[in-house]
């Protein structure tokens, strides 16, 4: 083999390792810009089941909020990010039960029955005391001593699982489907002890 070609040859094999870096750099900079993020969690709110400081990695492509996600939303109220679970989406109604620690969930044509209670293993104390600030003070059902909150299309209503620690829907209002970032899927740190892996 003449020198010029040998030289040409690993030229090429240079170049091509280099585009086959590039790519791939290029490759993981779209996947966590457009398929998943990295988040921190900050404050109380989502405690026992996330803690303050945890790392999560969130899947934010082509996402629908479903009941029980835990998601990321740019609230611009707090002008902040804050993680919540997803209590209830479109077409449904949440009547919060101050007085019994109850949470209904059911649609927003019924009335609430013991068969739509939330079982919420996942919450840190069994009461739920009224918060400070309600968004709507119009959401009060004076007959029943509930708030009830009817979800339209584009929103979803959300809490945290340290209800008594937690700034929500209650205060905040409807979560706007466009201010959803997505959905925590992996904690892959935790300061606190929180367990590694899938929520």
């Amino acid at each position: 083999m003449k020198q010029g070609t040998k030289s040409s040859a690993v030229l090429d094999n240079f170049l091509e390792g280099i585009e086959t870096v590039v790519t791939s750099v290029l490759l993981v900079i779209c996947v966590f810009t457009f398929v998943f993020k990295m988040v921190t969690v900050n404050g109380e709110s989502m405690e026992d089941t996330l803690y303050d400081g945890d790392k999560l990695l969130m899947w934010s492509f082509f996402y629908t909020p479903k009941n029980g996600d835990i998601i990321v939303v740019r609230s611009k109220i707090l002008d902040k990010y804050i993680v919540k679970r997803v209590i209830a989406v479109s077409g449904q109604k949440v009547t919060v039960d101050y007085e019994n620690d109850k949470v209904y969930v059911c649609d927003n044509d019924k009335e609430p029955t013991k068969e739509d209670i939330l079982t919420e293993g996942y919450i840190k104390q069994a009461d739920i005391k009224d918060p400070e600030t309600y968004f709507s003070e119009g959401h009060f059902d004076k007959d029943n001593n509930r708030y009830v909150y009817t979800v339209p299309v584009g929103y979803v209503f959300v809490m945290g699982d340290n209800r008594n620690a937690s700034t929500d829907s209650r205060a905040l209002g409807l979560i706007d489907l466009n201010d959803v970032d997505g959905k925590v899927i992996f904690r892959y740190a935790s300061a606190k002890g929180g367990k590694i892996g899938f929520v």
